[in-house]
């Protein structure tokens, strides 16, 4: 993975960022998705496998209490004990970003891969659940290693990471969307979310060439 991203990063040198920066529908999703690589690539030269295919969901209550014990909040990458804890910051950081990419008010709302998904200004969740339970057959990418998720299941997945980070509604007791993001986050694995997030970049530069 950490070679596609590599490919992402020289594809988005590459984009005409100059000529286009005072353009604002063109220049945000272009620094969303900077700083989505940005994040991923962090995360994925630190997670070690023993953490990258795991599942999302649970988190360890006892994690929070190594950054609680400190007098002063931690910085990222100064310590050394808590670098895997960053690294999950940042993977939910580049899906907090990817959606708003996608979209944004720009051109890109009119694609017609987005349009059907969208509501207002926003995901249409109910639009998103089919690709969602197909994300829940998709496993972790060892048992499934047959190239990165579609655009649709890895808009799903990085959509329902994006809600657990920006709201924390657990959707347990609930149906539909909130459900089936519950049954997500347990069951599937941060290797899965790191393709599909992948899939969201090299998507978004294809769209701002």
């Amino acid at each position: 993975m950490l070679a596609d991203l590599d490919g992402a990063w020289a594809d988005l040198r590459a984009l005409p960022w100059r000529a286009r920066w005072r353009d604002d529908t063109w220049r945000e999703p272009f620094q969303l998705m900077t700083g989505a690589i940005i994040y991923l690539g962090n995360a994925l030269k630190v997670l070690p496998d023993s953490e990258f295919h795991r599942t999302i969901r649970p988190q360890p209550m006892d994690r929070i209490g190594a950054f609680l014990c400190r007098r002063r909040a931690s910085i990222f990458g100064r310590e050394r004990s808590l670098r895997m804890d960053f690294a999950k910051m940042h993977l939910a950081s580049a899906s907090l970003r990817l959606p708003a990419a996608v979209f944004l008010r720009g051109g890109l709302v009119g694609d017609p891969q987005v349009k059907p998904l969208l509501r207002s200004s926003d995901v249409d969740c109910d639009a998103l659940e089919p690709p969602l339970q197909t994300a829940l057959l998709l496993g972790y990418c060892r048992q499934n290693p047959g190239g990165l998720p579609a655009f649709d299941v890895s808009l799903a997945l990085a959509v329902a990471h994006r809600d657990e980070f920006a709201h924390g509604q657990v959707g347990q007791g609930s149906a539909g969307w909130r459900k089936l993001r519950g049954r997500f986050l347990e069951n599937s694995h941060r290797c899965r979310l790191a393709q599909a997030q992948i899939t969201l970049i090299q998507w978004l530069l294809a769209k701002l060439i």
